[in-house]
């Protein structure tokens, strides 16, 4: 997996740009649709506020992504136990009828 640049990312003003993506200092994207003499947090709807809103919550989402996967894992990992716990039952009832 390829490492990103941690979170978190700010939308606004970073220096000379203020239609940028920044973590700290470093830019990370550029958001193509507003002005450069527009500040994000000033633009209005539809001139690229959501594209920025979403490239700033990426680390966020990347974070809920993993969280999620884990609880999947662990999901996956008690349904083997119940499905062979079942396959248990099932055989010990078959070897009672064999009786």
């Amino acid at each position: 997996m390829s490492k990103h640049t941690p979170g978190p990312w700010n939308m606004g003003a970073s220096g000379h740009n203020p239609a940028q993506i920044t973590s700290e200092s470093t830019p990370i994207a550029q958001v193509y649709g507003i002005p450069l003499h527009i500040r994000i947090e000033e633009a209005p709807e539809g001139w690229g506020l959501s594209n920025a809103r979403l490239i700033a919550s990426a680390p966020d989402l990347l974070k809920e992504r993993d969280e999620a996967l884990s609880r999947i894992e662990a999901a996956l990992e008690i349904f083997e136990y119940y499905n062979a716990f079942d396959r248990a039952i099932a055989m010990a009832e078959a070897l009672r009828g064999e009786r």
